[in-house]
Formats: structure tokens, sequence, C-alpha cells
């Protein structure tokens, strides 16, 4: 409901200031996990 509510009206200027700053958390927890999953996958081939 509220992603169709954004579409139509554009973000508000804090959703705008919000976003790059989630984007990047997101990127970091990406890298997080790929790191997580390297290190587990290591593991399990030994």
């Amino acid at each position: 409901m509220s992603s169709r509510y954004s579409e139509r009206n554009g973000l508000s200027e804090t959703e705008k200031m919000t976003l790059p700053k989630v984007r990047k958390r997101k990127a970091q927890l990406v890298d997080e996990i790929e790191a997580l999953k390297n290190e587990v996958g290591e593991k399990f081939m030994k």
C-alpha cells in the first residue's frame, strides 16, 4: 500500500534524505552476508 502511495506522490523530503543512508547500509549488509557465506563455505569445504 505505502509503496504505491510513494510512487504516485513522489518521496517526501525526509524519505529522499534517508534513502542514500538506507542504500549504503544495505550495501554494507550485503557485503557482510557475502563474507559470512564465503567463511561458512570454506569451513564446509575442508
